[in-house]
């Protein structure tokens, strides 16, 4: 008696029309979208680490690049700061990288290290684009 009234209850609340349910007694349309949002959720955390992967990585190699500039002009002193935030949150997927360099003496390296970080922050932000469009397609075929 008391799991035909939480059955009702649920499929009032999901508004469910389907009378199957698994053995807690859940509308089999609410265990369907339980699934689905299940799936998604870890599908964007996987995305979300890959992005935050790549980010390190191209981070690796501005930075080797740039040490590598220092070590050839000695009177260069630079500074790299680099912010990675990776939001999830139910459907977005955000990736924000902001490489700040500042190279007191030496335009040519300047120049270079402006020119790397810009190619490194335009991958980051394609890489997180693929990952979310990625992400968002799974989702419509989960669902």
């Amino acid at each position: 008696m008391m799991m035909m009234m939480i059955t009702r209850m649920m499929m009032e609340i999901t508004g469910g029309t389907s009378l199957r349910s698994n053995d807690q007694g859940m509308p089999a349309s609410l265990q369907q979208n339980i699934r689905s949002h299940i799936v998604v959720v870890v599908l964007e955390t996987r995305a979300a680490l890959v992005v935050v992967v790549v980010a390190v990585i191209l981070t690796v190699v501005v930075v080797v690049v740039i040490v590598e500039e220092v070590v050839v002009v000695e009177e260069v002193e630079v500074v790299v700061v680099v912010v990675v935030v990776v939001v999830v949150k139910m459907e977005v997927v955000v990736v924000i990288a902001v490489v700040v360099v500042i190279a007191v003496v030496g335009l040519v390296i300047e120049v270079i290290v402006v020119v790397v970080v810009v190619v490194v922050v335009v991958v980051i932000a394609v890489v997180g684009l693929v990952v979310e469009v990625t992400v968002e397609s799974v989702k419509i075929i989960v669902r």
